[in-house]
């Protein structure tokens, strides 16, 4: 059974991505985490919908280049 929340490390070993970067993602909002006591967790569901909006905004931007 996978894990619904997930550490920073594996956020950022799942997306390819420096812990650094994902910690300035948590931290602006584009990746919505929570906290449990003092631990940051970050809910699968959160990383999926980032990756959504990312794909999706890829996609606008590549249709207003068509566009041209």
């Amino acid at each position: 059974m996978e894990r619904i929340l997930l550490t920073i490390p594996e956020v950022a070993m799942k997306l390819g991505l420096g812990r650094s970067l994902v910690y300035s993602l948590v931290k602006t909002g584009e990746i919505e985490s929570l906290k449990i006591g003092r631990a940051r967790r970050v809910p699968m569901k959160a990383l999926t919908d980032y990756i959504e909006i990312r794909l999706s905004d890829a996609e606008r931007v590549q249709g207003r280049e068509n566009d041209s």
